[in-house]
């Protein structure tokens, strides 16, 4: 399995699925450091998992999961908006960048 595979699952779910992704880069409460945040997802803690996997693996970098709010929501280190963006249309999610 290369590292740009899917997560075994991950297609399936998100087929099953009608949501919209939001990609937003943000610093606020970082102490001005910047991460790449993607909200709006389900909150299901295995999806969100494989997703922050498979992200972390093609960004190459640090990311976190965060159920806490109403939506789930994957954090990414550093601006990775281009690099999202690609895996987000490979796997067939909708998304709005902003």
């Amino acid at each position: 399995m290369s590292s740009d595979a899917p997560p075994t699952g991950l297609s399936r779910f998100v087929a099953s699925r009608g949501f919209t992704a939001t990609v937003k880069v943000d610093s606020a409460g970082r102490k001005g450091k910047i991460v790449t945040v993607i909200g709006g997802l389900p909150k299901n803690q295995l999806f969100l998992d494989a997703m922050a996997k498979a992200l972390k693996a093609k960004c190459g970098s640090g990311g976190v999961v965060d159920m806490s709010g109403r939506d789930g929501v994957v954090e990414m280190q550093g601006d990775q908006r281009e690099k999202i963006r690609t895996y987000l249309e490979s796997e067939g999610i909708k998304f709005k960048i902003s």
